[in-house]
């Protein structure tokens, strides 16, 4: 019975982790640079970096994603993080970086404490 549980929770992450790429791939396409980038267009644009970025991909949640504002520290940006997977070596921290809300432009990445 357990076995048999396992196995459907490890189907519906894969069912899951699969449509999620693909509605990344398919709403990327909405994203409107021209007229600035809003809160959820940040958080399209830091999900396809980091499915197509293979240190992310390999050791983040990309469904994590949370993206927030911090005026003081980086006027102009979005800040997008992503939580470490479980089998990361890095799991506990966070991977951050920015969205430029005027152009969409990343800055580099870090990882930091939660």
């Amino acid at each position: 019975m357990i076995t048999k549980n396992i196995l459907c929770l490890l189907l519906l992450i894969g069912l899951f982790g699969c449509a999620t790429a693909g509605s990344i791939n398919r709403d990327i396409a909405t994203v409107e640079y021209s007229d600035g980038i809003n809160m959820q267009e940040a958080k399209l644009i830091a999900q396809k970096y980091c499915l197509d970025d293979d240190y992310c991909s390999k050791n983040c949640m990309i469904s994590s994603v949370s993206v927030y504002e911090n005026k003081k520290w980086y006027p102009g940006q979005w800040r997008a993080g992503f939580d470490f997977k479980l089998t990361s070596s890095n799991f506990g921290l966070y991977y951050v970086f920015s969205v430029d809300k005027k152009t969409g432009e990343l800055s580099e990445a870090e990882t930091v404490k939660k």
